[in-house]
């Protein structure tokens, strides 16, 4: 029941945006990025994603839909052969993810460390809230870099009055590298918040699990 909400909420904007032409302005980012408070509450965007970790790499189609305040996040990955590959949800410093495949859910709480803002602004495709001093501006890249992990932001583009990257990525050190390409993508859209609340089908093992300190 959950899955057929999601699906009529994602038609429904959709459709709410069928009579208007997307229209995606590229522009030079800097003049625009950090002039203004952003002003995102809520957003939600398809695209492909390609992940590799130790265990494999995979590629895949991606849906995220967010909210900001409180931190609510869900993410649909799914192929053509497949169909839904998993779900992923964070929400109030928690996560769920859902492996259909596995039939396993795992479930924890993000280390202290992994800010929120860093969080967002990967959901948000922009690296908005976060101090232009903290960020390295390199060919038309926006990265942030720590000694565990880089985020980088590249070719940036308006949607309405509203500015984002088409490519983002991050890389974890000896852990995982992700790459999102951002294909359609709408901003402070009503979201039910009952989309964020996970749910765990019957005969799925539970396992906790804990994301390694950065």
């Amino acid at each position: 029941m959950k899955r057929c909400v999601f699906f009529l909420v994602i038609a429904l904007l959709l459709l709410s945006c069928a009579h208007q032409k997307v229209s995606y302005l590229p522009i030079a980012y800097k003049e625009l990025l950090f002039q203004k408070k952003d002003n995102v509450f809520s957003l939600w965007w398809k695209g492909k994603v390609d992940i590799k970790t130790s265990n494999g790499e995979m590629s895949a189609n991606i849906i995220v839909v967010a909210q900001k305040d409180p931190l609510c996040i869900r993410v649909e990955l799914t192929n053509w052969l497949c169909g839904t590959i998993a779900y992923g949800f964070i929400k109030k410093g928690r996560f769920v993810f859902l492996s259909l495949k596995e039939k396993k859910a795992y479930i924890g709480k993000l280390p202290a460390e992994i800010k929120q803002k860093y969080i967002w602004a990967i959901v948000r495709t922009a690296p908005v809230d976060i101090d232009a001093s903290c960020l390295v501006f390199q060919d038309g890249k926006i990265m942030l870099i720590t000694k565990k992990f880089k985020i980088s932001f590249k070719d940036y583009f308006l949607r309405k009055s509203t500015i984002f990257a088409k490519h983002i990525s991050l890389l974890v050190t000896d852990t995982i590298s992700l790459h999102a390409k951002v294909k359609r993508v709408e901003f402070n859209k009503d979201i039910p918040l009952q989309l964020f609340t996970p749910v765990i089908p019957s005969g799925f093992q539970i396992l906790k699990y804990q994301v390694p300190t950065l």
